[in-house]
């Protein structure tokens, strides 16, 4: 088996690009000048969550951050923004029937800034039923649909 190995350091040779990130610190070498990214983050998180033999359960979380981002090579023009993310499941239990609903929400808004001229915002939502068809739960039938709104976006 032949390696690729010599190609892929002549690419990584010629494209006069090495990177490394260490704990939110970024440093590059691009076209001969160094560049250092410094990267902050304040966040404040709530997380509530509820998980038993109800005929539901939760879990929700929202994060409020402010972003700050430092370029060594633009240091005059720091990249400063809010956003706020959010991920919640729904879960309903009807056991006489056998049915169980999963509800997920994913959700990331993004406040303007100077880098962020359009709107980031992104909600992506995905259900999911199941229904047991055995007597003895050995079997289920589940369709899920990821992304129902279509947003086409990984968060």
């Amino acid at each position: 088996m032949k390696s690729n190995l010599p190609n892929l350091l002549n690419l990584l040779m010629s494209s006069k690009k090495i990177t490394a990130n260490i704990a939110g610190q970024e440093w590059s070498f691009e076209t001969g000048l160094k560049n250092t990214n410094d990267n902050r983050t304040n966040t404040f998180s709530i997380n509530l969550n509820y998980w038993g033999e109800r005929w539901y359960s939760f879990y929700a979380s929202i994060n409020a951050n402010q972003n700050k981002s430092l370029s060594s090579i633009q240091s005059a023009n720091p990249t400063r923004f809010f956003s706020l993310n959010g991920y919640g499941s729904l879960s309903l239990k009807f056991k006489k029937i056998k049915t169980y609903i999963d509800l997920n929400a994913d959700a990331r808004f993004y406040g303007k800034s100077a880098a962020f001229a359009q709107s980031q915002n992104v909600l992506l939502f995905s259900p999911t039923i199941r229904k047991v068809v055995t007597k003895n739960d050995a079997l289920e039938l589940k369709v899920s649909i990821f992304d129902l709104f279509n947003k086409n976006a990984d968060i």
